[in-house]
């Protein structure tokens, strides 16, 4: 935290990276709003975030390239993929609503019993709330393409 007379500014630096901004913008959205928003808002979400990527870098008299929306787009679709195996994995920890104690050996199935870890897998993807995110998203990463794989068949 920063302090300035009556001003508090906050700066969380835990997952800094030198990256695409779409990393940026997939980990916003996924964090930050509602699900139905924004798949159904997409696009123009995109649009505000490049006009104000924009905006700042001209305002810090940046002197590299500033991508355009449409190569902001095509590395949303470049990264789209990756972006959504890592939304399918998080959304469970951001959308866990269960009373039952989660840590991280658990999430990572290191548990001895079979039948308690049946049962943290169902408390982490068979909730309610983590339900009804998959249903907006799934259908938004099908259509956009994100589901798709490659495989190579050499």
């Amino acid at each position: 935290m920063m302090f300035k007379a009556n001003d508090i500014k906050m700066f969380d630096f835990q997952a800094t990276a030198w990256a695409s901004p779409a990393y940026d913008i997939f980990y916003f959205l996924l964090t930050s709003v509602n699900d139905e928003v924004k798949v159904e808002n997409f696009e123009s979400l995109i649009e505000f975030y490049h006009q104000e990527l924009s905006s700042g870098l001209n305002k810090l008299e940046y002197e590299a390239h500033i991508p355009t929306l449409e190569e902001l787009h095509m590395d949303l679709m470049d990264k789209g993929t990756f972006s959504a195996v890592c939304i399918m994995f998080m959304l469970f920890i951001f959308k866990y609503d269960c009373k039952e104690e989660l840590n991280l050996q658990m999430i990572m199935g290191q548990v001895d019993d079979k039948d308690e870890m049946a049962r943290v897998y169902q408390r982490i993807y068979g909730n309610e709330t983590y339900m009804k995110a998959l249903k907006a998203w799934l259908p938004f990463f099908d259509k956009k393409g994100f589901l798709d794989v490659r495989i190579d068949q050499n």
